[in-house]
């Protein structure tokens, strides 16, 4: 079945306080993306690669190929790279912002 839904998908590791900022952070950037068609929040997921490390981790997954259109801009190098800026403001923001916090 193809799906209308566009935009990306964060998640983190439940009950950790630094991954879930970090999750925000990346997701809200991704929301501000013009190609998303609505605001997703981060979630939580079980999964190895995020329970493997003691450290704040997220997946993060970029689009839905289920959407032709989104799979389109997906194979794009100007897309890649839009999706990848989003990745790298969502981890300044959070690091700006958990600098802070432990100060």
């Amino acid at each position: 079945a193809l799906s209308s839904r566009r935009g990306a998908q964060i998640f983190y590791k439940k009950d950790c306080e630094y991954g879930k900022i970090l999750a925000e952070r990346v997701q809200t950037a991704f929301n501000e993306l013009p190609e998303s068609t609505r605001s997703f929040s981060a979630l939580t997921g079980d999964y190895y690669i995020l329970n493997c490390s003691k450290y704040p981790s997220i997946i993060a997954e970029c689009g839905f190929l289920s959407n032709p259109e989104e799979e389109a801009l997906l194979i794009t190098e100007e897309y890649q790279e839009t999706v990848a800026y989003s990745l790298f403001k969502g981890i300044v923001d959070y690091l700006a912002e958990t600098t802070i916090i432990d100060r």
